[in-house]
C-alpha cells in the first residue's frame, strides 16, 4: 500500500512540476523572445523591445534579467491590444475603470462613500480612454460617483452619437462602511473578500462601529445581476451595439466573477488600473455565462499615464492571472 501511495505521489509531483515549468516558460515568452528572437519579421517583441547582447546580460547577472523581464512586459503592455471578434447573439461590454484620483495616487481605499474627483492624471487618462473607444459604442453608463461621471463625460466627447444614460447605482463602488479611507482599510477589506470567496456571501465589509457596516457580498452580486439586465435591455433596443460602463475596481472584479462564472479569488487577483478597459462579451438572452475577452487593456495610455511601476515577478503573476481568467471563461463557452 505504501509503495502505491509513494508511486502516486511521485507521479503527481512530476506532473505538477512539469506543468509549472510549462506555465513559467509560457509567461516568460517576452523575455525569451529578446534572447532568442524568432526569425520572422512580424515577431511583436522584436519590434517593441530593444535588442540586448547576451554578454551584457550575463555580466549584469540577476539584476539584468529582472530589468529585461520588466522591460519586455512593459513593451507587451504598450503593444496595441486587438480584441477578438464578436460572435452572433452577443453584445460587447467595455468595462472601464475611472481615471485616477488623489486617493488612488496615495494608495488609499475609496468606496461608495468617498466621492472623490479626478486629478490631472485622471483627466488625461479619461481623455485617452475616450480616444481609444471612440466610435465603438452606442451607449455609455457610469456609476453615481463623481470620478466615474467625469470619466464618462470625457469618453462621450469622442462619440457624440452615443447615448449618455443616466448614472446607475448598480455600478457604484462597493460600500466599505467605516473602512472608507481608513489607514488599514485594504487589509480588512481583503479579509471580507476572502470570506466571500469561501462562499460566505452574507459577510459585510467594515462594521467596526455599530451602524457603519458596508455591503454584503450578496448585495454586490445582486447589483451585478441588475446591471446585466440593464445592459441587455439597452443592447436589444440598440441592435446589439456595444456598451461602455465606467465603474470601479472592486465592483468590476466581482462583476467579472459573477457574469463570467469565474472564481472570485481569481477575479480579485486581476490588476485593474485607472483608465484601463476590460472586455466582456455578454449573450443577449443572458442564458449562459458571459465571455471575458480582455483584461486591463492600458496599451493606449502610454507609460506616463500608467502609474505604479511593478517588480518583474509581480508583472508576471498579474499577467498569469489575467490569462488564466480569460482561459477559464473561454472553457465554459459553447463551440461557435
Amino acid at each position: 500500500m505504501c509503495t502505491v501511495v509513494q508511486e502516486a505521489s511521485r507521479s503527481a509531483y512530476l506532473i505538477l512540476s512539469r506543468g509549472l515549468l510549462a506555465v513559467l516558460l509560457f509567461f516568460l515568452r517576452p523575455t525569451l523572445s529578446v534572447l532568442l528572437p524568432a526569425p520572422h519579421a512580424e515577431n511583436v517583441m522584436r519590434s517593441t523591445v530593444p535588442r540586448v547582447s547576451r554578454r551584457a546580460l550575463v555580466q549584469s547577472g540577476t539584476v539584468g534579467w529582472v530589468a529585461l523581464t520588466r522591460k519586455a512586459y512593459a513593451a507587451q503592455e504598450n503593444t496595441p491590444y486587438i480584441y477578438p471578434p464578436l460572435h452572433d447573439g452577443y453584445f460587447r461590454l467595455f468595462l472601464c475603470r475611472h481615471g485616477e484620483t488623489e486617493y488612488n495616487r496615495l494608495g488609499k481605499a475609496q468606496g461608495r462613500r468617498m466621492d472623490t474627483e479626478l486629478n490631472s492624471t485622471g483627466e488625461l487618462q479619461a481623455a485617452a480612454l475616450g480616444a481609444h473607444l471612440g466610435g465603438r459604442m452606442c451607449g455609455i453608463y457610469t456609476s453615481y460617483l463623481k470620478r466615474a461621471i467625469r470619466t464618462g463625460d470625457l469618453v462621450a466627447l469622442s462619440t457624440p452619437g452615443a447615448q449618455r444614460h443616466s448614472p446607475s447605482a448598480y455600478l457604484d463602488e462597493i460600500d466599505f462602511g467605516d473602512l472608507d479611507g481608513a489607514p488599514d482599510a485594504k487589509n480588512n477589506i481583503a479579509k471580507t473578500f476572502e470570506q466571500w470567496g469561501a462562499g460566505q456571501w452574507g459577510a459585510k465589509v467594515g462594521g467596526n462601529e455599530v451602524g457603519m457596516e458596508g455591503e454584503s457580498g450578496e448585495d454586490v452580486r445582486q447589483r451585478v445581476r441588475n446591471s446585466l439586465l440593464m445592459f441587455a435591455e439597452a443592447a436589444r433596443q440598440e441592435h446589439h451595439c456595444s456598451q461602455v460602463a465606467v465603474s470601479h475596481s472592486a465592483f468590476i472584479r466581482v462583476f467579472i466573477s459573477e457574469a463570467c462564472n469565474i472564481p472570485l479569488a481569481l477575479a480579485l487577483s486581476l490588476d485593474l488600473r485607472n483608465g484601463g478597459v476590460s472586455v466582456v462579451d455578454v449573450p443577449s438572452d443572458l442564458s449562459r455565462p458571459a465571455s471575458l475577452r480582455a483584461v486591463n487593456d492600458v496599451s493606449f495610455l502610454g507609460a506616463p499615464l500608467v502609474h505604479r511601476r511593478q517588480p518583474a515577478l509581480i508583472c508576471i503573476l498579474q499577467g498569469a492571472a489575467a490569462k488564466a481568467a480569460i482561459f477559464y471563461s473561454e472553457c465554459q463557452q459553447p463551440i461557435l
